[in-house]
């Protein structure tokens, strides 16, 4: 099964922040500048500080949208969980949004909360908006833990089309291209990843599994071996 590794905050960030802009024309000066300095915390990593930020916005206007939907991009940076997801569709009710990034967060939300049919539809949502790798992987990820997996590769090709440099897609797809029995498909990710990231380990005892079913075991063996050569060179 394709496994939900996080992408890199500082990779995140180059997707998000530069999309969520806050709209002084409706807002307050004073609160105004309380979400733009939200978005800068966010952009300095300081997750925790923004969000005291976006709830002195909020106490500015609680019928503004902008500083729950900070809030709650802050909140999911942290970790995506219902508390998030809560300020993100109180922001959305408040001020509905055309802004593809919104939603993606709200589908990682919904995703860690395994509410798998709102993640898809927040994703397709964000996907109509903006096509991104960031979303088609999510969306081929929340269609796995669904078992739509003819589905879910569709959206791994997708993201793979949209970066071809994210080894940790083609890892996603070839977890389903060997669970729908495409076994030599399945190989050739594996294959791929060896050249975009050579040093995960992982990997090559992955495509030592695959070798050891297409009963090229020599091969599987050389997987095995250069796999624990990597690994001790981890702790040299």
């Amino acid at each position: 099964m394709p496994l939900k590794r996080a992408i890199p905050k500082t990779l995140m960030l180059t997707f998000v922040c530069p999309f969520l802009l806050p709209s002084p024309a409706l807002a307050g000066p004073r609160q105004a500048q309380l979400l733009t300095t939200a978005q800068n915390l966010i952009a300095q990593h300081q997750y925790q500080k923004s969000i005291s930020y976006s709830t002195e916005a909020i106490k500015e206007d609680s019928n503004d949208g902008e500083g729950y939907i900070w809030r709650g991009m802050a909140k999911t940076m942290l970790e995506p969980s219902a508390d998030a997801a809560a300020d993100l569709e109180k922001g959305l009710k408040l001020a509905p949004s055309k802004n593809f990034a919104v939603f993606y967060q709200l589908a990682q939300c919904y995703f860690a909360m395994e509410k798998y049919d709102q993640a898809l539809t927040a994703i397709q949502r964000s996907i109509s908006l903006k096509k991104s790798f960031f979303a088609y992987r999510l969306e081929g990820q929340t269609l796995w833990k669904m078992r739509r997996d003819k589905e879910a590769l569709q959206s791994f090709t997708n993201a793979i089309a949209a970066n071809p440099s994210f080894y940790w897609t083609y890892d996603d797809r070839a977890g389903c291209y060997e669970q729908l029995g495409r076994l030599q498909e399945a190989l050739a990710d594996r294959t791929k990843i060896t050249k975009i990231a050579p040093e995960q380990v992982a990997n090559y005892f992955s495509r030592a599994k695959i070798y050891d079913k297409l009963g090229k075991k020599d091969l599987a063996e050389a997987d095995r071996k250069r796999a624990t050569e990597l690994s001790k060179q981890d702790f040299e």
